[in-house]
């Protein structure tokens, strides 16, 4: 089941830490294809949700879209 990931959020906080989305995706243990799907698209499998954010430091809740 896919959950919504803010893209914008995700670009920034990836853009923060100057990480290419080879180094996101590398630190997050998902392929380059899966960070650039989400990041055009916003929708993730709770696994890479909770694997970026784990990558990036941050509360998963923090990923999500705003309401």
């Amino acid at each position: 089941m896919d959950v919504k990931i803010d893209p914008k959020i995700l670009r920034q906080c990836r853009d923060a830490r100057a990480w290419s989305q080879e180094r996101l995706a590398e630190a997050a243990g998902l392929s380059v294809r899966t960070v650039q799907r989400v990041e055009a698209d916003g929708r993730a499998s709770a696994e890479t949700r909770q694997a970026l954010a784990g990558a990036l430091g941050m509360e998963v809740a923090r990923l999500s879209p705003p309401q």
